[in-house]
């Protein structure tokens, strides 16, 4: 008796984990044509071919759904999704090459109720320019906007000094409307950095190319989090091209 009531009880959890899962699933899409929306409403975006690499599994029991696109007049944009049962994640990548902007990601991590939403303004370029990114000070106007959603603290990294800003935050799932305005907000930022930002003549597209190389070139030998996740399955050589191809699209712009 005690046996079947023990079963009765992981049934029952693992019933629940899966329609939470499913609800999951929904809100990251849901999240996803919001940002997309945002995006087409300045700027044309059109899927290209994620060829190969548009299904990625690792460690036999994550199935990452990978398409790629090109916004106009900006760069690429990489689209990952999973649903690991109890984990959902999705993430989108910008990396501009037209513009003189940030390379921008959105990251949401569902496990149950529990949401993470991770949104990064990076600059592989920052070091070397020797200065604050010009764009730093508008940005930080979010972290004051969205002060009443708890913040992740993240460990220290080398590549904290290509960091412009970092909008790192947790909640659960009642916080999911707020957690989408967030998103909005910083996409509304991103187009306005990109409308004020000029457009880029061929030697500084090729500039921004060899740059986001070094950074993802980076990110294999040094480390990330992700990074190592993809090196581990795919290996280096393998790791490299997808991030050429697809996640950071340096293929299609480099002259």
């Amino acid at each position: 008796m005690i046996i079947l009531v023990i079963l009765a009880v992981l049934l029952a959890a693992v019933f629940a984990a899966a329609v939470t899962a499913d609800k999951n699933v929904k809100v990251q899409n849901q999240m996803l044509d919001e940002l997309f929306r945002g995006l087409r409403a300045e700027y044309p975006v059109t899927q290209e071919d994620a060829g190969s690499f548009s299904t990625i599994r690792i460690r036999r029991i994550m199935n990452f759904r990978v398409r790629r696109y090109r916004m106009e007049g900006v760069g690429n944009i990489a689209v990952m999704q999973v649903n690991a049962g109890l984990m959902q994640m999705s993430t989108v990548m910008l990396t501009p090459f037209l513009k003189d902007v940030p390379l921008v990601s959105f990251d949401n991590i569902y496990m149950l109720r529990r949401r993470k939403a991770y949104i990064e303004f990076i600059d592989p370029e920052q070091e070397e320019r020797g200065q604050e990114n010009m764009y730093r000070r508008q940005l930080l106007l979010l972290e004051t906007e969205f002060a009443d959603l708890k913040p992740v603290s993240l460990s220290h990294s080398w590549q904290d000094p290509l960091n412009v800003f970092l909008l790192l935050r947790q909640a659960d799932a009642s916080a999911d409307p707020r957690l989408a305005e967030m998103q909005d907000a910083a996409v509304r930022k991103l187009l306005s950095i990109c409308d004020d930002a000029p457009a880029l003549d061929a030697a500084g597209t090729e500039e921004k190319v060899r740059s986001t190389e070094r950074y993802y070139r980076n990110l294999i030998s040094r480390g990330g989090a992700a990074t190592d996740v993809f090196k581990s399955t795919l290996g280096e050589e393998q790791t490299e091209k997808f991030f050429d191809e697809v996640f950071f699209g340096t293929a299609a712009y480099r002259g």
